[in-house]
């Protein structure tokens, strides 16, 4: 019989992604967008904190760690930055890509031009670990 005390488990809460500008093509694809999110680690709760996404340079959107995940926060011992980064890219890319719940965005020709300026978008996602 435990004490009646839930032990609340590591996570993060990703709340949402502002597109700050974004660019698809084929031969010159960009984006710099940020998230919010909470956390919670080691029984402490982090609340209301942002982190910037950036395309690698040179990369394609659709490959797998094509994003830079930075932050500026103090982090917890128990913070887990290659589960947050891939975390966070699956996240954009569940919102935005060819899967997206947001923007579809399927293959594209070589003389086509996407245009992402200045969207939020709020869908929430917990992690936990």
């Amino acid at each position: 019989m435990g004490n009646g005390k839930r032990i609340k488990k590591n996570c993060f809460i990703l709340k949402s992604v502002y597109a700050q500008k974004q660019e698809i093509s084929n031969n010159n694809s960009y984006l710099t967008s940020s998230i919010s999110f909470d956390m919670h680690v080691d029984g402490k709760d982090y609340k209301n904190l942002t982190a910037q996404i950036k395309q690698v340079v040179g990369s394609n959107f659709d490959d797998n760690d094509s994003l830079e995940v930075v932050y500026q926060f103090d982090y917890p011992n128990q913070f887990n930055y290659k589960l947050f980064r891939d975390s966070v890219e699956d996240y954009y890319k569940e919102l935005i890509g060819p899967n997206g719940r947001a923007i579809k965005i399927n293959k594209i020709d070589k003389n086509t031009l996407i245009t992402l300026i200045g969207n939020t978008f709020l869908y929430s996602k917990k992690i936990e670990w």
